[in-house]
């Protein structure tokens, strides 16, 4: 394959991602309408429950800013619930309601879908192509830091 048609075809991955986190998705029994940077924020919290804003921004790679922003709408929509840390004025822990927890877990099951196809193919391939792949994964990650 030319080595081209892979930045391309990362390329196509990424613009795909971009259109699809625009588009919100339902969750839940009450059908709770999500878009991608708020459900993925759910399962960034739902994974480290009792997370700070910083650490959220620091792990989805956006502005605490950001993440302000979305944590107000998952509060509004009764996904997140924060508690002050004791002795601090500003420090919040980030956790996930029962409701959230169920959103979450909906969520995980769709993510576990797709990891065991990759591993699945991950499985046929040896410990030098996996290394190689992940190289390259970084070199993305490195590029996108520049872009």
């Amino acid at each position: 394959m030319d080595k081209a048609l892979y930045f391309e075809k990362v390329y196509r991955i990424m613009n795909k991602y971009n259109v699809k986190s625009k588009k919100p998705r339902q969750y839940g029994i009450g059908k709770i309408i999500l878009y991608g940077a708020e459900i993925h924020m759910v399962e960034i919290i739902g994974a480290a429950s009792g997370i700070t804003t910083t650490q959220i921004a620091e792990e989805m790679a956006i502005t605490k800013g950001a993440v302000s922003q979305t944590t107000i709408k998952l509060l509004e929509k009764g996904l997140i619930r924060k508690q002050l840390i004791a002795d601090t004025a500003n420090i919040s822990l980030i956790y996930l309601t029962e409701l959230g927890q169920e959103v979450f877990e909906e969520h995980r099951t769709l993510h576990r879908e797709m990891i065991l196809e990759i591993e699945a193919v991950l499985g046929k391939t040896s410990q030098e192509t996996q290394k190689s792949l992940n190289e390259i994964l970084t070199v993305i990650d490195r590029a996108l830091d520049q872009y």
